[in-house]
Parts: C-alpha cells; structure tokens; sequence
C-alpha cells in the first residue's frame, strides 16, 4: 500500500466531499485507502464506499477536529508507507494523492505539504437525523465543488506569504512550526519513530500540529511546500 489517509470527523455532514474527492483520485485505488475515525460512525455505518474508505469509530468520543486519539486511531489502523493527514468538509484536486506520493518517492528523507484555503460555503438548512451522511448531497458533487471553488474567492489562505519558509537544496523547505495535519503528509515510518501524535495535546488548536511537525524535524525529516498543491475546507 502506497499511501493512506487519515481523517477525523466531528460534523454529521463531513463525508460527502471526502466521498467525492477522494473516491476519484488519479492514483489507482489498489495503492491507496482513505481511514475515517468517525464521531457519527454508528449513524453512518455501511454508507462509506470500501475500497477506498475504512470506516472506524473514535476511541475517545469528542466534538473536537484537533484530536490527536482520532489520528492515532487511524494511524494504527493504516497500512501505507505514507500517511497524508485531513479532517472532514475536506476537499482535493484528483492529483492530490498523486502528487504527495511521487514528491515523497523520489525525495528521500521528505514529504509534502501545501496550502490549506477556507471558502464560504453555499447557504444550507440542517439535515433530519436520518440523512448524517451529507449534509451536501445536493451540492456538492466532484463537479460542483470544482466549479464553486474556482469561482469564489476564499476567505482567507493559510500559510501564504512565506513567513519562515527556507530555500533548502532547491525545495522551499516548510519548518515544523508551519504544519498544520492538513494537506501535509509524513512517512509511516517516521510516525512509528515519533510514537505517533500527542494524546495529551487533545483540543489544543494548532499545538499538536506543531509538536508533530517540530518532533518530525528533530527526527530528520524535511517538509517542502508545493505552492501548486492547495485544497479547501
């Protein structure tokens, strides 16, 4: 297994762009599972497509997206040499698994992360219990969501205008304390040495991030920034 992915989910609605997106990606489904640690997991079980999708309930019931016990859950569950890190109304370009692979691939002791936007969503009404699964269904289509993206500004960018990012043998090197577990990636194996992420960091915003990254660092392990590589929540 090349890669998998790994999410968490806190919202009823936060599984139809992962669905579409990451159902469809250009790299064969054989080399890649996408692992979803689900706080409605027992409202929508069976709904999630397998393959890609693994469907897991979290070890720890929470309402929070920085849960470090929901990625641990999935890391231990995955089987890929690359890990790739999202939370849920994540959605990504078809090349997005892809790219993240063969930069990690032919750059020893490297891995990938990219730019994170925010969009306004279109306006929406809660769905009855009974539909958990998308809150989008509607809307938000592979084709949709492309289109809408494309055609509205976002919000704001995270991690545009450089602040700490290093010219380092040709790649524009991202420091562990610009990580963020969104459209970032790290080798299985430097999880294993790090012990995974920190439990004890649960809710904490943008702290677990850091640590992972800046532990990552200390390891050895190098982060690049692709500017071309962005998704949107």
């Amino acid at each position: 297994m090349r890669s998998s992915v790994v999410v968490t989910t806190v919202n009823y609605g936060g599984c139809d762009l992962l669905v579409h997106s990451l159902a469809h990606q250009t790299m064969p489904i054989d080399d890649y599972e996408v692992i979803v640690v689900d706080e409605f997991y027992e409202q929508r079980k069976g709904l999630l497509p397998s393959p890609p999708f693994v469907h897991l309930p979290p070890k720890i019931k929470t309402d929070i997206h920085d849960n470090a016990s929901g990625w641990n859950t999935a890391i231990a569950a995955a089987r890929g040499e690359l890990v790739c890190f999202l939370i849920d109304y994540c959605w990504v370009y078809p090349d997005w698994l892809r790219d993240h692979w063969e930069f990690y691939h032919r750059n020893p002791g490297w891995s990938m992360s990219g730019y994170f936007d925010r969009y306004q969503y279109p306006p929406m009404e809660e769905p009855p219990i009974e539909n958990l699964f998308s809150m989008f269904e509607e809307w938000f289509t592979d084709e949709y969501a492309q289109k809408y993206f494309a055609a509205n500004e976002p919000l704001y960018c995270e991690r545009k205008g450089g602040a700490g990012i290093m010219q380092h043998d040709g790649k524009i090197e991202m420091p562990g304390e610009k990580i963020y577990l969104v459209n970032d990636s790290i080798p299985m194996k430097v999880l294993r040495k790090l012990n995974g992420l920190d439990e004890r960091l649960n809710g904490t915003y943008g702290i677990i991030d850091v640590d992972v990254g800046i532990r990552a660092n200390l390891a050895g392990h190098r982060f690049c920034l692709n500017p071309q590589s962005v998704i949107a929540r």
